[in-house]
């Protein structure tokens, strides 16, 4: 199988999850939105920053171990790692939903972790490729989720909206779950699977075989 059919296929593997993870926090925002719990409490912030942290966290973990599996570049293993979640996840939480709050005039306002804790933020990102890389180093009994790090980026970018904006409606939280859900789901298909194989120089066949699920 090419890199082309093997980025396809598990593109369309891990769709169906996204989906339901979709469908499940809609359902859980709804639910909170029609029982009337505000949105700008503190809790709803600290939930945002730790998902957020979560999913930096592990996309690192992903992307330094699918890399190092196959490529025994310690060097190169953490850059991919390193960048890939700091960037993706950077995106993925906080950019896109901030410009597609103001797309839609949302009153939305702008706070991304790695300019106000910068230091925090690279130590997470970093302690993540360490892990990645020992967890093939040492051949580990790790296995990590893709469809766990989809669900971290989904959760943080929608309580980022929740969090950030002052008013939000019945009918915009509704549209943002659905936008959320594709602003998700390609950045982190791109971390964890795009992002590293294209610095793989091989056949891609059961490259993600028993890795990511």
């Amino acid at each position: 199988m090419t890199k082309k059919q093997e980025i396809l296929h598990e593109l369309k593997h891990h769709f169906p999850f996204t989906f339901i993870t979709g469908i499940i926090a809609g359902i859980i925002i709804t639910f909170l939105f029609i029982a009337g719990v505000s949105f700008s409490s503190p809790k709803i912030t600290s939930t945002f920053e730790l998902f957020h942290i979560g999913h930096i966290f592990v996309s690192a973990i992903a992307t330094s171990a699918l890399y190092y599996k196959y490529k025994k570049s310690k060097t190169t293993a953490i850059i991919l790692g390193f960048l890939g979640a700091i960037i993706v996840g950077s995106v993925s939480d906080v950019l896109f939903p901030f410009l597609i709050g103001k797309l839609f005039f949302l009153k939305i306002s702008f706070h991304l972790p790695l300019i106000e804790e910068p230091i925090k933020i690279a130590l997470i990102a970093l302690a993540g490729t360490f892990i990645g890389i020992f967890s093939q180093k040492f051949h580990a009994p790790f296995k990590l989720s893709h469809n766990l790090h989809v669900f971290l980026s989904f959760i943080a970018s929608l309580f980022y909206v929740l969090a950030f904006t002052p008013t939000l409606t019945f009918a915009s939280i509704l549209l943002l779950i659905i936008i959320v859900f594709i602003v998700v789901y390609i950045p982190c298909s791109i971390s964890d699977i795009i992002f590293p194989l294209l610095f793989l120089k091989k056949d891609s066949s059961n490259l993600f075989d028993h890795f990511i699920a």
